[in-house]
């Protein structure tokens, strides 16, 4: 029998196909996963930036709605008042009007809540931290001890003075017993001082006279 020649050519290696189709497919998927992936980053970047930006412009906003609001705060510290307003011989103005409010000042004789009517003081309080062991309350806590009223009518300018029971809730009686009062005459000439005698409860009056070489002098 012949023998036939064989071309090793022609011959087709059935298994070599699927493995280099295999290997394409793989690297297509790959880089088809790389891209998704890569797009969905720049998706969920895309989200965070935009939600930094409208932060942002929420922000910006806010501040220039507050800085162009024309309301002033009915509470502020000082420092806060000081920023929007001012005193001008006693007088309180924030943002160009009259001060309607109270206040908040510190210094080493303890805290005051200054009360502001159309930017005429009307009445402060002094807070101390203070104890009272004997009812219960051994922590400190910011109390009111004493307070000034002032008024303006005829006779002068009129300043009285209180002092708080802290007792009153559980011993009876006032909140607020009165010490007594100072009235400074319309010209500033003259002032008259109004007290208690603890001793005997009697309501006692010293008027004080300014002298033409501007000594006081009382005069009754």
């Amino acid at each position: 029998m012949p023998v036939q020649s064989v071309s090793l050519n022609n011959i087709a290696f059935r298994g070599e196909a699927p493995k280099a189709e295999a290997a394409v497919a793989e690297k297509a998927e790959t880089a088809s996963k790389t891209e998704s992936k890569t797009s969905e980053n720049k998706h969920i970047d895309g989200k965070k930036i935009g939600i930094v930006l409208g932060g942002l412009a929420a922000a910006g906003i806010a501040a220039v709605l507050i800085g162009k609001s024309k309301k002033v705060p009915s509470e502020l510290s000082i420092e806060e008042f000081k920023k929007i307003g001012k005193f001008n011989k006693g007088f309180a103005t924030a943002k160009n009007k009259p001060f309607s409010g109270i206040i908040n000042v510190a210094n080493a004789n303890g805290k005051y809540a200054l009360e502001y009517d159309k930017g005429v003081l009307k009445e402060s309080v002094q807070f101390k931290n203070m104890a009272f062991p004997e009812f219960g309350q051994k922590e400190e806590q910011l109390t009111a001890v004493s307070k000034k009223v002032y008024s303006n009518g005829e006779d002068g300018n009129k300043v009285e003075c209180f002092l708080r029971n802290p007792f009153y809730k559980i011993c009876g009686g006032e909140e607020w017993g009165k010490l007594g009062s100072s009235t400074v005459s319309a010209d500033k000439t003259s002032v008259v001082k109004e007290y208690t005698d603890l001793s005997s409860g009697e309501i006692l009056r010293d008027t004080i006279s300014k002298q033409k070489n501007g000594s006081w002098i009382k005069t009754s």
